[in-house]
């Protein structure tokens, strides 16, 4: 693989997942459609969905939660495991997710250490509907916050 992008900006909810490459800090986002992922669920049930993000009892633990949220957590799982694989290829330098809060946690939870690492900052928000200019303005509100 070619040389790492500087930073992937994850912009995601308990169903779908987008991503943007900002190739020099502060610079244009630009969408990876290829990246993107959507849950099996919200392909077939998008207008169930409430958008609050995952719900479960503990970390890891959906043995009470409803199949909604049992979902959800599936998705930020398979998602979780998907970045972790394209930071040990090396695709990213610096990695910014952006979710609802509950979403943000499971997620987080979910990626390995080695991904962690590279997280630069996490904005608690339901974005994914945003264009790449208001998240590019937000992020560089998030970087100038933290």
């Amino acid at each position: 693989m070619g040389e790492a992008v500087e930073t992937w900006v994850v912009v995601a909810d308990g169903t779908a997942a987008r991503v943007f490459e900002e190739r020099v800090r502060l610079g244009h986002l630009i969408e990876r459609h290829d990246l993107a992922l959507v849950s099996h669920e919200d392909r077939h049930h998008a207008s169930a969905h409430s958008g609050g993000g995952a719900e479960h009892s503990g970390k890891g633990d959906t043995r009470n939660a409803s199949p909604a949220a049992r979902a959800e957590h599936r998705f930020l799982a398979t998602l979780a495991a998907q970045l972790d694989a394209a930071a040990k290829a090396d695709a990213f330098r610096r990695l910014v997710i952006i979710a609802p809060p509950t979403a943000l946690g499971v997620l987080r939870s979910a990626l390995s250490d080695a991904t962690q690492g590279r997280i630069e900052a996490c904005d608690p928000h339901e974005r994914r509907r945003e264009d790449a200019d208001v998240l590019r303005a937000s992020l560089q509100r998030l970087r100038t916050t933290q």
